[in-house]
């Protein structure tokens, strides 16, 4: 059994054995959202809910104190974005906004639309457009490989035998699969509630729809999902 409980371990000592933890996941958060937080910030944030990890960790089989770090670091970066910034939500609109725009183009113009005609009707740029489509899809297909990497070490055995490993790339990549299968809106759901770690209620806020039309969504997701992977969603899960 680990020694990372708060009585048993000190903190100091923990901070500085998972320093570059931390300071990974601040990079890789702040190459997301650079434009409006400072890099040391978020590493403050980081190091706050590091200290929050190895005060609430509790061992168990499959889940390391360094996986268990990496779901709080991050949601405590995630949680100080969200009260201190509205990117995620801006990205959103922007997304619901340019996707209203394009279908409106092709009903209207009978074609696909360039994107300098998207942008028109966005009143945007080229260039504005094509940043905001950068960070949408940044937004979007990261966390899809995070839905799986994150919440995969609850379901991780301690000792991976090689054909063991083959199978769970197998399941990784049958996931993505039947993840991209799934409606925008119920993706979009998936990403706030699990990714971003909304409450149903910040989502619903954020997707300007009602709680229980949340709940609807995410069960629709699950359905689509168990339909695709079979007996493997039971284990995700």
């Amino acid at each position: 059994m680990s020694g990372y409980s708060a009585v048993s371990k000190n903190i100091e000592e923990i901070v500085k054995q998972h320093e570059g933890l931390v300071r990974r996941v601040a990079h890789h958060v702040h190459g997301r959202v650079h434009s409006v937080v400072e890099y040391d910030d978020l590493l403050q944030i980081g190091f706050i809910g590091l200290i929050q990890a190895a005060q609430r960790y509790t061992p168990q089989e499959g889940v390391t104190f360094p996986n268990y770090a990496v779901l709080r670091v991050r949601g405590a970066m995630y949680d100080y974005l969200r009260k201190n910034s509205n990117l995620c939500r801006k990205s959103i609109r922007m997304q619901q906004q340019t996707r209203v725009a394009r279908d409106n183009l092709r009903r209207d113009l009978q074609r696909e639309p360039s994107q300098g005609e998207v942008a028109q009707a966005l009143n945007l740029t080229g260039t504005e457009l094509a940043e905001w489509e950068h960070i949408m899809a940044a937004n979007f297909n990261s966390s899809l490989d995070e839905v799986y990497d994150e919440y995969s070490t609850f379901f991780a055995s301690k000792d991976t035998s090689a054909e063991q490993k083959i199978d769970q790339n197998t399941l990784r990549e049958t996931l993505l699969v039947a993840l991209k299968d799934l409606s925008e809106r119920e993706a979009l759901v998936l990403q706030l509630y699990y990714v971003e770690e909304f409450n149903i209620y910040e989502v619903a806020a954020t997707l300007d729809i009602s709680p229980g039309r949340v709940s609807q969504l995410k069960s629709s997701a699950f359905k689509r999902m168990r339909e695709a992977l079979g007996g493997d969603f039971e284990e995700l899960i």
